[in-house]
């Protein structure tokens, strides 16, 4: 129980680092355009990667979502940070959504949870539904240590790009996984 789906109702695309910064990772020569094209598309293969692994809730850019729960709790995690607003909360009654604004948020920077009081100590199972708004406006609001995720992946994605077998990033502690587990979230 618990999260039973989420839904990007809004996608805003964008490159989390730049084309310039991607090339210095690459060790591309800033003045050779010949692989621009390719490289830009492995920054936003990079980003799809970190945004959908199991576990990194990270969202780069402003994006609505909708996630439903099945739940008998009163907490509900947001599956994705850094949340910006809940536009939305609803609970199913049985035949349709209704809106409540009865529930209050607890945000931290990489966590949020939303609270429905009217649940506390009432173990009944539930259908509640949470639209909300999570990522950043625009690249320069980026956490430092998402983009050197991006670039690392961006350069291994570059450097592998015809191998069949290869080490992958994950079996790197000291720079990708080390980076990496700083996303993960542990549910509870």
């Amino acid at each position: 129980m618990g999260l039973s789906s989420l839904k990007n109702i809004t996608k805003k695309n964008g490159l989390a680092i730049t084309l310039s910064e991607a090339k210095a990772q690459c060790y591309v020569v800033e003045s050779d355009n010949s692989q621009d094209a390719f490289i830009t598309a492995l920054i936003k293969a990079a980003q799809v990667i970190i945004e959908e692994s199991p576990n990194v809730p990270f969202c780069f850019f402003e994006n609505t979502f909708e996630a439903i729960y099945d739940s008998d709790s009163f907490r509900f995690l947001l599956p994705k940070f850094p949340l910006k607003s809940i536009t939305k909360v609803e609970i199913y009654n049985g035949t349709e959504w209704q809106d409540t604004e009865d529930y209050y948020e607890e945000i931290g920077d990489d966590i949020a949870f939303v609270y429905i009081p009217i649940f506390y100590r009432n173990e009944t199972t539930r259908k509640v539904k949470i639209t909300f708004v999570a990522g950043e406006l625009d690249a320069t609001n980026i956490r430092f240590d998402a983009k050197q995720l991006v670039a690392l992946n961006v350069a291994n994605l570059f450097d592998n790009r015809n191998a069949i077998d290869t080490k992958t990033l994950s079996e790197n502690p000291l720079g990708y996984s080390s980076i990496l587990n700083n996303f993960k979230r542990i549910t509870f």
